[in-house]
This record gives structure tokens, sequence and C-alpha cells, in this order.
């Protein structure tokens, strides 16, 4: 799979286990399946998850086949409780990252947050 454009990508699904099971058989325990918006699937690594506010985030990076990536985003869930998949998108709001950015800085005190 390839990770066409996920910087570019504003929103990704969290992909149903059970539509492509095949593919959650090859993935380790701390990766997702996300479809984004275009229809392309990417696997990211999950590095930490917290909930502010009543809303999840998460602290992913890609994952690049056995290769450690330098690069990281954070992902905010936007689903409703009647959707039927999870619903991501990448915090771009400075005020919000810095202040989802301070709770993962003190959860991973070994990664750098910019």
């Amino acid at each position: 799979m390839k990770l066409n454009n996920i910087f570019e990508t504003k929103q990704y699904k969290l992909i149903n286990i059970f539509e492509r099971f095949d593919v959650y058989m090859e993935l380790k325990p701390d990766e997702i399946l996300m479809t984004a918006e275009d229809g392309t699937d990417n696997v990211f690594k999950v590095l930490e998850q917290t909930r502010l506010g009543g809303v999840d985030y998460l602290l992913v990076t890609p994952a690049n086949d056995g290769e450690e990536s330098e690069d990281a985003f954070v992902l905010k869930d936007i689903s409703s409780a009647a959707d039927m998949e999870a619903i991501y998108e990448v915090v771009e709001d400075d005020k919000e990252l810095d202040m989802v950015a301070a709770i993962f800085r003190e959860l991973l005190d070994d990664i750098e947050l910019l």
C-alpha cells in the first residue's frame, strides 16, 4: 500500500475490519488502516492516543515497511454517534494542535513535537 499525499489529505475513515480482513491480518498491533478522501488506503502507526474535552485524538506516523518515519501528525475524531465508521481529520488549528501536542509531550517524553 502506498501513502499517497498523506499530508495533503484532510480526512480519513477508519476501515471496518470485516471489510478488509485480509489486510488487517497483515497489520502489526500498533497499526491502523484508514482510507483517505481520494479512496487510497493508508497504514499508520499509532504512537499515542488521548481524549481532550470529550474528543479523541491520535498521534500517528506513516507505517513505512519497517522504516522509522520522522513525520507525525495529529488526527481528530470528528465522527458522530450515527456514523458507522470513525472519521478522523488532520488537526490544523494552531491553538488546538498546541493543546493536544502538550498532552502528547507529557505522555511521550522521548518524542520531540514541534
